[in-house]
């Protein structure tokens, strides 16, 4: 499998979470549509390249299962929710309720938001580790009161590598009547998604890490009702009050004027990949072989599992927090001596050690980690 990437063939690569990895054949689609686009950008842009879009979020939908009319592609999560975000009308006193293991820069915006508005965020501790559903939600729910307007939660979450039961979430939200935005950023290709079964009222996902699509290629999903509420970032020539409720969602989001979407149109290559790789089992695999290597791996680094290693709670990524390790010395020392990329993320003030593993990964690999690792505490952390 290792071949069908274009990754430097002298690198262990156990960072696949950070940015994705894209298959030399779907970069060939890629490019192939930014020829077309050259070729003749007139006739790509205002004809055959907005077709070529329409199909492409066409197939994502019928992927992520739900109706193509109420999905459109963004360049990353970040940008989505920011629309959505700067949409939403908070009033002072409003609360957003998410919790203390959200992506930075999604942190940064609510806070943003909300101090315009003069609403607050809210965010509940999770006591790591977690050890079963009913501990994580009880925590989770304890930041509800009568002021909360929107809830907040990763699908699975970006430093400590979580998979969180929004399922659960979601279906109190209906019931209360609270706006619920859901972060699927990793979970495309990653873990399970039916939006149909799920029903969040937003949701944003990003194409371009596991579902193997070229770097900008996500998506933003919101219900049909609430579509009229969402403006996009950058008014362009797709604004139109005018237009009727059945396209003005796509409209106002998708046709901002002069861009290259080509990484848009990637998704049908992304999945036909897919299809004839047997890429869901192999997969299956991967994440058998991290949570295989988990407890291992914990011993090593003197730290226990930050939540159990089943597909509940875990896919192809494993995150361990140990402060008594300086993660960013140990990962310089992986790159620079071994030529092996992991990641080293910050949250609140901590350091979370991360391991991604695809099918290009495999067990040689994942014996000479463990073994470097312990060879390496061994001198350096007493």
């Amino acid at each position: 499998m290792r071949n069908l990437f274009h990754i430097d063939p002298s690198v262990t690569y156990f960072n696949h979470g950070a940015f994705g990895s894209c298959p030399m054949e779907v970069i060939n689609v890629y490019q192939d549509f930014q020829r077309k686009l050259e070729w003749n950008p007139t006739r790509w842009i205002t004809e055959d390249g907005k077709a070529a879009l329409n199909r492409s979020r066409r197939e994502l939908a019928e992927y992520l299962d739900c109706a193509h009319q109420d999905l459109v592609y963004v360049p990353n999560p970040t940008a989505g929710l920011n629309a959505v975000m700067k949409s939403i009308d908070l009033e002072h006193g409003d609360e957003v309720l998410t919790t203390d293991q959200e992506y930075g820069a999604l942190d940064k915006a609510w806070d943003f938001y909300c101090k315009e508005s003069e609403a607050s965020v809210v965010r509940s501790q999770i006591q790591l580790p977690i050890t079963t559903k009913e501990e994580f939600l009880s925590q989770f729910w304890s930041g509800l009161s009568e002021r909360t307007r929107v809830i907040f939660i990763s699908h699975m979450t970006s430093a400590t590598a979580l998979i969180l039961p929004v399922a659960d979430i979601c279906k109190r939200a209906r019931e209360l009547g609270i706006l619920c935005i859901v972060d699927g950023a990793h979970v495309p290709g990653h873990v399970y998604l039916s939006i149909a079964d799920l029903d969040p009222d937003i949701y944003t996902g990003a194409n371009h890490k596991w579902l193997l699509a070229p770097k900008g290629n996500s998506f933003l999903y919101v219900k049909r009702t609430l579509q009229h509420l969402i403006e996009p970032l950058a008014i362009s020539w797709g604004y139109d009050p005018d237009l009727s409720e059945e396209n003005r969602f796509q409209s106002y989001h998708q046709y901002q004027g002069t861009m290259d979407y080509s990484a848009y149109l990637c998704t049908p290559a992304c999945l036909d990949f897919i299809r004839r790789h047997d890429w869901n089992e192999r997969t299956t695999e991967s994440r058998a072989l991290i949570q295989e290597y988990t407890p291992q791996l914990a011993e090593i680094l003197a730290c226990e599992p930050l939540a159990p290693p089943t597909d509940e709670w875990m896919g192809q990524m494993v995150s361990f927090f140990q402060p008594s390790i300086d993660f960013h010395k140990l990962r310089h020392h992986l790159q620079t001596e071994h030529r092996i990329e992991v990641a080293v993320n910050g949250l609140h003030d901590e350091d979370y050690f991360r391991l991604s593993c695809q099918p290009y990964n495999n067990r040689i690999e994942l014996d000479r980690l463990v073994d470097i690792i312990d060879k390496y505490l061994r001198v350096n952390v007493k």
